[in-house]
C-alpha cells in the first residue's frame, strides 16, 4: 500500500460515509454517489499525478486500474447474487479513488471484520 494525499483521502472518507447513511437508511446506494465518485477519482489521480510528476506514481491510469480491479473481483459476486449492483459501483469508486494496491489492501481488511461481524452476528 502507498500513501494517499489528503486530496484523496478525504474525498474517499466521505464517499464512504455517505455511501454507509445511504445504505443503511434507504438499503440502497445512488448511482450519483457512485459515478461522482470515480470521475472524482480519476480527476483527483490526474492532478496529483500532474503535480507530482510521473514518479509519484498517480495519474489516471492509477485510478483506471483501481476501478477495473474492484470489477474484477466484485462483478462476480454480483452474478451469484452475493451483493448488489450498489456495492459493486462503490468498491469501483473507492479502487479509482484510492489506486489498484491501495484498493486491494481496502478488500482485505473489508473481507476480515465483515468475517469478524459475521461471527458476532
Amino acid at each position: 500500500m502507498t500513501y494517499l494525499p489528503p486530496v484523496l483521502q478525504v474525498p474517499l472518507a466521505l464517499l464512504v460515509v455517505i455511501a454507509a447513511i445511504y445504505d443503511l437508511r434507504y438499503r440502497r446506494i445512488p448511482n450519483w454517489l457512485t459515478l461522482s465518485g470515480v470521475l472524482l477519482g480519476i480527476g483527483l489521480n490526474w492532478w496529483v499525478g500532474s503535480a507530482l510528476g510521473a514518479e509519484a506514481g498517480f495519474g489516471p491510469l492509477r485510478a483506471l486500474k483501481g476501478l477495473g480491479l474492484a470489477f474484477l473481483v466484485y462483478f462476480p459476486l454480483y452474478l451469484l447474487r452475493g451483493m448488489g449492483a450498489g456495492d459493486v459501483k462503490l468498491m469501483g469508486a473507492v479502487g479509482a479513488l484510492a489506486g489498484a494496491a491501495n484498493w486491494f489492501g481496502i478488500f482485505i481488511l473489508t473481507n476480515i471484520l465483515g468475517g469478524l461481524v459475521a461471527v458476532v452476528l
